[in-house]
């Protein structure tokens, strides 16, 4: 839905997320640390879906654009960057729920 509003900008959105204090996993009981982690987790799937959305999005308003040309767009560097971010902190956020 985010990806559809204008004027959304992702990087603003993270700098917000990343402000947040956020509570002392050390010191939460393991069912609330599971479930803190969960809700983590869909978070950032929700953000990996964004960021995919505006990818699509992208590439969808000048089909006739070839990738290399496409590729030098500073916004869509940034978006690839984010994802590769999102998708390493997903797999770590999944391999650390699986420990618990």
């Amino acid at each position: 839905m985010a990806s559809v509003a204008k004027g959304f900008n992702y990087g603003e959105y993270l700098g917000l997320v990343a402000r947040r204090k956020s509570p002392n996993i050390e010191s939460m009981s393991p069912r609330a640390r599971k479930a803190y982690l969960g809700r983590q987790l869909r978070m950032v799937e929700a953000q990996i879906g964004v960021v995919i959305d505006r990818l699509a999005d992208e590439s969808d308003e000048s089909p006739e654009l070839d990738w290399a040309e496409h590729a030098l767009d500073e916004e869509r560097w940034s978006s690839l960057f984010s994802l590769g971010y999102l998708v390493a902190e997903r797999d770590a956020l999944v391999e650390v729920i699986g420990q618990l």
